[in-house]
């Protein structure tokens, strides 16, 4: 058996990022959070964590924080379910990954009625949809939205549907580029480095890449689309985030024709959870009416 109290220190310093704050976390001394890390260690014969700042879990260590979420979440419900009358108030508190697009778009009309029907706490962490799966396989999340279709080990995944990206600009800077048609000279926005969409698009459709000397960057969606209304850049821009704006004229497509269609999956814990079932029930339910179905080759 593994000591609780021991994957529960692990636990608190991964989230905290040092002893210390995993100390005030717990209410216990820092001694104490130490002492239960190096126990915790002998047991398993190898070391759970890099002592850097801010202090990360190795391999091992993050297969056991995960090992101790699923527990933990499968206690709560059983708890729930044999003590309803004495089951403690204290919400359950989920982590699901995603991207900025998709909370921007469908994801809090698609996850309303979980919310309202079970005592949880949400904790959502943003990060390209190329990169959220590695929150899930590092323990960090319990689910999450991405493009890869390979579930992580020990967990199965769902296709959602498509999003499509068309590259936009304000009439203006597509006035401005009609007269050049060189994209070398156009300013382009991506949300972060790691948003690779304008890159690919580029790529794909005109053997080009973007001008690092003119490319902007914006690590908000609505910020993002914003920003190419008033004409600073261009940028991919999900449909189902542009559509009025494309109706009302304040965004034109630079390339009608050419876009790029995203496949989103939805990677969760296989586990046999009344909770996470739900939640992953009601997500594809939501996603199915409002996304274009995945191509089946």
């Amino acid at each position: 058996m593994i000591d609780n109290k021991q994957l529960q220190a692990l636990v608190a310093v991964h989230k905290t990022g040092s002893f210390e704050k995993a100390a005030e976390l717990l209410s216990v001394t820092q001694s104490a959070v130490s002492q239960r890390i190096k126990q915790l260690e002998e047991r398993m014969g190898r070391a759970l964590l890099v002592r850097t700042s801010p202090v990360t879990p190795t391999q091992a260590g993050f297969r056991l924080i995960t090992h101790h979420q699923r527990i933990s979440l499968l206690e709560h419900e059983l708890l729930a379910e044999l003590e309803p009358d004495t089951a403690p108030d204290t919400p359950k508190p989920i982590a699901i990954g995603i991207n900025a697009d998709s909370i921007a778009t469908w994801f809090l009309d698609a996850i309303q009625p979980f919310i309202r029907t079970n005592n949880i706490v949400l904790e959502v962490k943003v990060d390209d949809q190329d990169n959220t799966h590695e929150l899930l396989r590092n323990g960090e999340v319990v689910a999450c939205v991405t493009s890869n279709a390979t579930p992580v080990q020990g967990c199965h995944a769902i296709p959602l549907g498509l999003m499509r990206y068309r590259m936009l600009a304000s009439p203006a800077l597509k006035h401005v580029f009609e007269q050049h048609q060189d994209w070398q000279q156009l300013p382009i926005v991506e949300f972060n480095r790691k948003d690779q969409l304008q890159k690919q698009y580029l790529k794909q459709f005109y053997n080009t890449q973007p001008n690092e000397q003119l490319t902007h960057r914006i690590p908000s969606s609505e910020g993002f689309v914003e920003y190419i209304r008033r004409g600073f850049a261009a940028g991919m821009i999900p449909d189902e985030q542009s559509s009025a704006l494309l109706a009302t004229g304040e965004l034109v497509d630079l390339a009608p024709g050419n876009y790029l269609d995203i496949p989103l999956y939805w990677h969760v814990w296989s586990l046999k959870s009344t909770l996470m079932k739900s939640l992953t029930d009601i997500i594809v339910i939501h996603t199915e009416a409002i996304l274009p179905p995945q191509k089946i080759s």
